[in-house]
C-alpha cells in the first residue's frame, strides 16, 4: 500500500473537516 498522499496534505484535510463539523454544529444549537 503505497501512500501518495502527503501526510501534511491528509492533516489539513482532517482540519478543514472538523473545523467544518464544529461549525455546523453551533450553527445547529
Amino acid at each position: 500500500m503505497s501512500s501518495k498522499i502527503p501526510k501534511v496534505l491528509l492533516i489539513s484535510f482532517t482540519v478543514i473537516v472538523v473545523t467544518l463539523l464544529t461549525l455546523a454544529y453551533n450553527d445547529a444549537i
